[in-house]
């Protein structure tokens, strides 16, 4: 399985964080630059064709070994797969195709509340450090989105594009809840493929439909 190179868990988890940031960032910028060029169902299709075929052939000896696992959970497969991977991607395109850059943005920031509510819900009690956190994260987003002047979110212009991109970061929010159910079950790499392929397969008759 490929691993990274020998660092401490922590500046590894790090690392991992600031390229998964910068991935995510680089494919929004790309989204919204494209804008009309390619429907939004087609591309939210092809980002996952790519990646699948990219990662498959390196880890299918891993994947297929987990086979007997990942059937075994496949219903909570299911509802990653269309949560964070089909929900989460489609309702961002299709929001980005009609929203600015600058709303998009300011309600992207917005993605880890709707993460503490959802383990809100699920009955887990926030420590006030937590909590914190989160509030710190909101504010700097704001402030990075607005350039410090936080009064241009009065002058926001909401249009459907901004409800798909909310609708968006809740999917992502429930996926990251449900993530936990299969904590140590599955390795994140085998994982990450199963998910891709489902989400081939769901996304297809609405990509060439």
């Amino acid at each position: 399985m490929p691993a990274l190179p020998s660092l401490r868990p922590a500046t590894r988890a790090v690392l991992m964080l600031v390229a998964s940031i910068g991935f995510w960032s680089s494919n929004v910028v790309i989204v919204r630059a494209m804008g009309d060029a390619i429907s939004p169902w087609l591309l939210s299709w092809l980002r996952w064709v790519i990646a699948l075929a990219v990662a498959l052939p390196l880890l299918w000896p891993a994947v297929r070994a987990a086979w007997p696992r990942l059937y075994a959970n496949r219903r909570p497969l299911l509802w990653l797969a269309f949560s964070g991977f089909v929900a989460n991607t489609v309702f961002l395109y299709v929001g980005l195709s009609d929203t600015t850059a600058t709303n998009a943005a300011a309600l992207l920031s917005l993605t880890p509340a709707w993460i503490m509510l959802a383990v809100c819900l699920s009955g887990t009690r926030l420590m006030p450090v937590q909590l914190a956190g989160l509030a710190l994260s909101i504010a700097g987003s704001l402030v990075i989105v607005t350039q410090g002047q936080l009064a241009s979110l009065l002058a926001l212009d909401f249009n459907r594009g901004d409800i798909f991109v909310i609708i968006s970061g809740m999917a992502w929010a429930a996926y990251t809840l449900l993530l936990r159910r299969l904590r140590g079950r599955l390795h994140p790499m085998v994982l990450m493929v199963a998910l891709m392929a489902i989400s081939v397969v769901m996304l297809l008759p609405v990509a060439i439909g």
